[in-house]
């Protein structure tokens, strides 16, 4: 500790003029500084995380407490610090986080002096398994059309239904057809008279408004102009067993083409179910010798599982393409076996989501799920018990 005096006396810029001094007095003290602060903040405590969701929660605590001040804290995930600056509240929102995985957060104080608290207690969180969304539907399989014939008016039969997990409706569509077949969404059957004959790959599409449509592809054959039945000859064996149905098919005006054979089983050829069919192009040397061109013209055709059900079938066999009706066909045929009758099933039911209005307000729902059909047959619908 001193005292300093100041004195100031005026000159007259080389010429003597009288002037009292002044003077000033002041103490100067040497003060000794504060000591450095060296204590840390207290921990934080009661560290909770809440809001746990597949990929982000909310940890909280209660806040830490410091001699001078606590500037903020820091918040340590498996013992990586996260936070890129202190956070200065006692929140702190956690996102990015991998869905069903186990974490531990703990929390850190700090006050200005750059003193950290000890850890906060351990917060182990594991967060949710991520939600499984709407799916798409899955296509169905087997897809097949009917075969059509140039300048012959067409029905296919009806294409099967998507399956949605979710019971959604959808809306179809096929693209790829030769004109002027058409495709209707609701039934599902292409019909029309085609003029141009050929293989045709088309696009069968559904959607259920939540995800892009979802494509399977099939062929559709149309043959040339019917072959007329008087050029054609051919049998439907005496030889039939529950093995193969056999025979022959032969064209006159083409004796070394081989023919294609279809196989339907019912009543009739235009009320049976469609079976498969096989190219007659196997050699027999017995239809050689008689004339039948180069004898490749007989055929084997596999009796499908699902008609082997102890009961009678009747089968029919033509000449794809024509009319022709191969001799000696129908053929009644009872085989054991594991395959289902063909009766026909009823429809079932789709799981369907409550519908809610407002009073005195325009309402139109979505629409609803379709029924699916076994025999993927047409429906018609109808809501009965509205207000």
């Amino acid at each position: 500790v001193g005292r300093v005096t100041i004195r100031a006396t005026q000159h007259g810029n080389g010429q003597y003029r009288y002037a009292q001094p002044v003077e000033r007095s002041f103490s100067v003290t040497n003060a000794t500084p504060p000591p450095p602060d060296t204590q840390p903040p207290t921990p934080p405590s009661a560290l909770t995380a809440t809001n746990i969701t597949a990929t982000s929660l909310q940890l909280t605590w209660n806040p830490a407490t410091d001699n001078v001040a606590v500037t903020g804290y820091d918040v340590y995930r498996n013992g990586t610090k996260i936070n890129p600056s202190l956070v200065t509240n006692t929140t702190y929102p956690v996102t990015g986080l991998a869905p069903a995985t186990a974490y531990a957060f703990l929390v850190v104080a700090r006050d200005a002096a750059a003193n950290a608290s000890a850890n906060s207690n351990t917060a182990n969180a594991t967060t949710l398994t991520a939600p499984v969304g709407n799916q798409p539907p899955v296509a169905p399989n087997p897809l097949a059309l009917n075969a059509a014939t140039v300048n012959v008016s067409y029905n296919s039969n009806a294409l099967p239904a998507f399956t949605d997990p979710e019971g959604d409706a959808l809306t179809y569509s096929l693209t790829g057809l030769p004109a002027p077949l058409t495709f209707n969404p609701a039934t599902r059957v292409v019909s029309g008279t085609p003029t141009a004959s050929g293989t045709f790959s088309l696009t069968y599409a559904a959607t259920d408004t939540q995800h892009p449509p979802v494509t399977a592809t099939l062929t559709l054959t149309v043959n040339t102009g019917s072959i007329p039945s008087t050029n054609l000859d051919g049998y439907l064996t005496q030889e039939v067993n529950c093995n193969t149905l056999s025979g022959w098919a032969w064209d006159r005006t083409n004796p070394n083409t081989p023919l294609t054979v279809e196989f339907f089983d019912g009543p009739s050829i235009a009320a049976g179910t469609p079976l498969g069919s096989q190219l007659a192009n196997v050699f027999q040397q017995h239809l050689k010798d008689a004339g039948k061109g180069n004898g490749q013209h007989w055929y084997d055709f596999p009796i499908p599982a699902s008609i082997k059900t102890s009961t009678n079938h009747t089968i029919w066999a033509r000449v794809q393409g024509s009319e022709f009706v191969l001799k000696w066909a129908p053929k009644t045929i009872n085989c054991a076996g594991s395959g289902i009758p063909p009766l026909n099933q009823p429809p079932v039911p789709p799981a369907v989501s409550p519908l809610a209005a407002v009073v005195h307000t325009a309402f139109s729902s979505a629409p609803l799920p379709v029924f699916t059909d076994p025999e993927q047959s047409p429906l018609t619908y109808e809501l009965t018990g509205l207000p």
